[in-house]
């Protein structure tokens, strides 16, 4: 082959880059960068359940609810404060709520209309510094993270539904959905919203007030989440009525789809002894009490759920379902009402 090394001249010229003798360049890769493959790590033990563009409206519906909320707490504290969501992460309730300290504030909101139930909590250092501006205080002198008192509780109960209210206004563009708090507790064990296995989807905000700094998280079971989400994605408009309830019984109609049921007709009924039983034969006749032209009973289960009529269709036996009581029905057309389905 013409112009091709020798093993002397290939070893010669491994000798000489290898002492410098010839410098050597290295050639960029003419590989489009579009053409590049992107790896993504995936942790096949949790499985995202949530897409990039659900994911991407959960922000915006939180950022907006945090920057009303941080709105709301100036003027009722005419004191800086800022609160900003940090993270949203799929976690089941289990590693929720070992996340949580004790004493913690745990809020159970319930959903209006009823689409399920969500866990708003809140650091007690947090809560203890807006109580003591509440009273007249700075906030900073406030370190403890003690349970909060009854008393303590229902004095901040009003800002904790003015924070529901920017909840509300933040999930407005995708459904009309209202929060109320279901019950309140301080040890995160009490709380027994979903299984541990439950898969959830969870809101993390950090809040500023003054000197002091904490977080409060939206927990929210997924089944939740993808129902408020969806009512956007099927064209629900918000303030909808009935639009949170026919999406349930959608879901419960499309859970039952593949349920299988017994199905069958009832062509009459009639009443014979046991002697005339024992020596029925091969051709005997028995009437029954109804005539050959009649509606026959379907029937689903044991349930009674249709008026039919006999038939064929492809060579075997069919029932046609018909509306309407029976004397309609049997004025239709004759050759219809005598072979329904051929």
């Amino acid at each position: 082959m013409a112009g091709a090394l020798t093993q002397e001249e290939i070893d010669a010229l491994r000798e000489a880059v290898a002492g410098g003798d010839i410098e050597t360049e290295e050639v960029e890769s003419q590989e489009d960068p579009q053409d590049q493959v992107k790896v993504v790590s995936y942790d096949f033990r949790k499985p995202m359940l949530v897409s990039g563009d659900q994911q991407q409206n959960l922000r915006i519906v939180h950022e907006s609810m945090a920057k009303e909320f941080e709105s709301d707490l100036l003027s009722t504290l005419k004191i800086a404060a800022e609160v900003k969501i940090v993270a949203i992460d799929q976690i089941t309730y289990g590693e929720f709520i070992l996340s949580l300290v004790n004493p913690s504030y745990l809020a159970t909101l319930s959903t209006s209309p009823d689409v399920g139930e969500c866990i708003l909590e809140m650091n007690v250092s947090v809560l203890l510094s807006i109580l003591d501006i509440l009273l007249g205080g700075d906030g900073s002198a406030v370190r403890d993270t003690r349970e909060l008192t009854t008393l303590e509780t229902g004095v901040l109960r009003r800002l904790t539904k003015v924070l529901l209210g920017d909840l509300k206004a933040g999930w407005a563009g995708f459904a009309d959905v209202g929060f109320e708090i279901l019950s309140e507790e301080a040890n995160p064990e009490y709380i027994q919203l979903v299984t541990p296995e439950t898969p959830c989807m969870n809101m993390t905000f950090d809040v500023h007030i003054g000197e002091t700094m904490g977080v409060f998280n939206l927990c929210y079971p997924l089944s939740l989440v993808q129902s408020l989400l969806t009512m956007s994605e099927a064209g629900v408009k918000p303030g909808q009525e009935g639009s949170a309830h026919s999406l349930k019984e959608s879901g419960m109609l499309k859970a039952l789809s593949d349920v299988p049921l017994n199905v069958h007709a009832r062509v009459g009924t009639g009443r014979i002894s046991a002697q005339r039983l024992g020596l029925l034969k091969l051709g005997d006749v028995l009437c029954l009490d109804r005539r050959c032209d009649e509606f026959l009973d379907m029937y689903i289960g044991d349930n009674r759920a249709y008026s039919v009529k006999a038939g064929q269709r492809r060579g075997k036996v069919a029932f046609l379902v018909v509306d309407g009581d029976e004397n309609e029905q049997k004025s239709m057309d004759s050759d219809h009402a005598q072979n329904p389905l051929k």
